[in-house]
């Protein structure tokens, strides 16, 4: 089905705008991988890595999601766009002056609401996956 989530309401109560104990949404979350092909910094916000994934026709842009990693992983991540920097966006990328592109060679697990082909309301959960060598759970993050 794709959905969003749900509203539920209490039996009788009337629509309200803004935040009520009586109406309540209740987002549906699920965790996703995908390859980080950039990152985007915009002031007074956090960090966005830019994503892709991966299809029968190659990559497609998938959205961004906030760089919300704990402190060790969170190094390695900036690192990593550091060594896999490259100069311009791969096929199919959205243009973006602000981005910094890097090589599709980091895998990342990402939470973010269902029922949209791009993520939204997304963040980092974890790096999997660096240059083809897979992270072993249970490593710290």
């Amino acid at each position: 089905m794709g959905l969003e989530g749900i509203v539920s309401k209490k039996r009788g109560s009337r629509y309200q705008s803004g935040r009520t104990k009586s109406w309540l949404k209740i987002k549906a979350w699920t965790e996703e991988e995908f390859l980080v092909v950039g990152t985007e910094v915009t002031p007074g916000e956090p960090v966005s890595a830019l994503l892709a994934r991966e299809t029968e026709g190659g990559l497609e842009y998938a959205g961004g999601a906030a760089v919300t990693l704990a402190a060790p992983i969170r190094e390695v991540f900036y690192a990593a766009t550091e060594q896999l920097r490259r100069d311009k966006p791969l096929a199919g990328m959205p243009r973006s002056k602000k981005a910094r592109w890097i090589e599709p060679q980091m895998r990342v697990r990402v939470r973010h609401l269902k029922g949209s082909d791009k993520v939204r309301h997304a963040s980092l959960v974890d790096v999997t996956e660096l240059c083809g060598v897979r992270r072993k759970a249970g490593l710290p993050r």
